[in-house]
């Protein structure tokens, strides 16, 4: 505890002073560590047993995993980054909202339902993400032309 004490203590005035260097790199960072907490949170939902694991868990998962997804297409749209070059910052703003939107719409549905009852949205929410992420890079694209 002491030592991911030290860690906390020293990371954030480094970080605090790449944010003020460069920018980019500190937000790819930033990202980078909320995808890895993302995944870790849908392994760590995955890897209950099977028989074991109550609705909630499968949804919770899932839900997280698509988030991840849009949260590192934002990551990779950020401007600067090179990889959608004909895009503007617009982009990686509403690829964050539908992050953020996605992750609310996913955690509702798990909290207003009976989670006893609920059998997981193995196609429903992937397919609620592609047609979204799709959507948004087709108007954005063009938008942006």
């Amino acid at each position: 505890m002491k030592n991911l004490t030290f860690i906390t203590l020293l990371s954030i005035p480094l970080l605090w002073g790449l944010a003020r260097t460069n920018y980019l790199v500190f937000h790819t960072i930033i990202e980078m560590l909320a995808v890895v907490t993302g995944a870790s949170l849908s392994i760590f939902s995955l890897s209950v047993p099977r028989n074991a694991r109550p609705y909630f868990l499968n949804n919770f998962a899932i839900t997280y995993l698509n988030v991840i997804i849009v949260d590192f297409l934002h990551t990779l749209a950020y401007k600067g980054m090179g990889v959608f070059p004909a895009f503007s910052a617009n982009l990686p703003t509403q690829l964050w909202i539908l992050g953020r939107t996605l992750e609310t719409i996913g955690l509702s549905s798990i909290l207003f339902k009976k989670i006893s009852a609920t059998p997981p949205s193995y196609y429903r929410y992937p397919l609620l993400t592609s047609l979204a992420s799709t959507s948004y890079l087709t108007v954005l694209s063009q938008t942006a032309l």
